[in-house]
């Protein structure tokens, strides 16, 4: 299982062996990871289906004016 940066796996989800969570991937409450999240993604269910895309944040150093 690889977790990527500030991804996240709420309460009582589940991640199956050999998962990847992308960057930014999200697994809602309850839910079960069978297959790869794509970075910056929401997941639920059993199994978990993307439900949403998540915005990326802008580090303040990739600003320019």
């Amino acid at each position: 299982m690889h977790l990527g940066a500030y991804a996240w796996v709420c309460a009582r989800a589940s991640v199956a062996p050999g998962i990847n969570l992308g960057e930014g991937a999200v697994l809602g409450l309850g839910s079960v990871a069978t297959r790869d999240l794509d970075p910056w993604s929401v997941y639920a269910g059993v199994p978990a289906v993307k439900i949403k895309e998540r915005k990326r944040p802008v580090a303040a150093e990739d600003h320019t004016a």
